[in-house]
């Protein structure tokens, strides 16, 4: 009975330590061991009325004012038959506030936008209307609609249980953190940085490497996942520069920096990341924290400003130390495309 115990015993250590790795080796659908678990813990399903709800048409519409942040004024057209490529060119760093379904073809939808011709910021609250075409939907009516607030928003939006509010990058790259009233980590894949936004200091950005095979939320995928997250633990506090973690453990053994065939060491500082938006990083089979995304130090730090990783986000040690004494546990973190 004493030998069984032990072989027990060895099998659960082994369990904690090398079966379960970071989805930044591999992703993995085994939950974590860590004592705060979501296995470990009863989970109490949220009332289904505070779940932002993702019809087509709130997506139709988001696609077009993303589309129109990042200039493509070929895709905002398409969506909005309507549209003119100098109206797209008018509108620039739109923060949506508010969109969410009202009905089957509308929205409710309030944005702040700068208007380059009149040289002023927008505020505007109403409802869009949709038509349904043969290849999906489409957005009625021009730009023009924007400039007025409707009374249907007051009487229709505000009391809405789903409403939802978002943040869409601006098109001026040089102010990543525009309109940002709290502090929050901006994640932007296509210029492989990150961005602290913070009121109180100003904007620092760093180089970092994303995934190698793009972008994407599936368990197994080994690809970053976008929308908006929130750092669920920091774990390596006061770890000297260059410390190995497996399975967040604090090996004790120190990485060789740029050395030949090093892996996809975790280094130095973990921030563990977990998904806020159910069914895109939250929820079954695409749980970014159930698939061990961080934001982690690397010793391969030569692949940084390029993607390299194996879904997490690499940072330079000395850089990704610094940015875990910069934050909190909870900060919010926005992986955009």
């Amino acid at each position: 009975m004493y030998k069984n115990l032990k072989i027990f015993t060895y099998i659960l250590f082994l369990s904690a330590i090398g079966v379960l790795e970071s989805a930044c080796l591999q992703d993995s659908s085994q939950v974590p061991s860590d004592k705060n678990s979501p296995k470990s813990i009863k989970e109490v399903p949220k009332p289904e009325s505070t779940t932002p709800k993702i019809t087509p048409t709130v997506q139709v519409v988001r696609e077009f004012y993303t589309a129109i942040n990042k200039n493509d004024c070929i895709t905002a057209t398409k969506i909005r038959a309507d549209y003119t490529t100098q109206q797209c060119r008018n509108i620039a760093n739109i923060y949506i506030k508010d969109l969410h379904s009202v009905s089957k073809n509308a929205v409710c939808l309030h944005i702040q936008y700068k208007h380059m011709d009149r040289k002023k910021i927008i505020d505007f609250k109403g409802i869009l209307t949709l038509d349904k075409e043969d290849d999906g939907w489409s957005i009625a009516g021009s730009d023009s609609y924007e400039l007025l607030n409707t009374k249907e928003y007051g009487e229709k939006c505000t009391t809405s249980p789903v409403a939802k509010k978002e943040f869409l990058p601006p098109k001026d790259s040089s102010n990543p953190c525009y309109q940002q009233n709290e502090t929050i980590i901006i994640v932007d894949v296509s210029e492989q940085k990150l961005h602290l936004c913070d009121r109180e200091v100003k904007t620092v950005s760093y180089p970092v490497s994303t995934a190698k095979r793009g972008i994407g939320s599936r368990a197994g995928s080994n690809k970053t996942p976008l929308g908006y997250h929130q750092i669920a633990e920091k774990i390596g506090y006061n770890a000297p520069k260059l410390t190995i973690f497996k399975a967040r453990i604090n090996t004790g053994n120190m990485a060789i920096l740029n050395a030949k065939n090093a892996g996809d060491l975790v280094t130095s500082r973990i921030m563990w990341l977990k998904g806020l938006e159910k069914g895109k990083n939250s929820g079954v089979n695409v749980d970014s924290y159930k698939r061990y995304i961080y934001i982690h130090g690397t010793a391969e730090e030569y692949l940084i400003g390029t993607p390299a990783s194996h879904g997490c986000v690499r940072m330079l040690n000395d850089d990704v130390i610094r940015l875990f004494e910069q934050v909190e546990e909870k900060t919010k973190v926005y992986i955009r495309e």
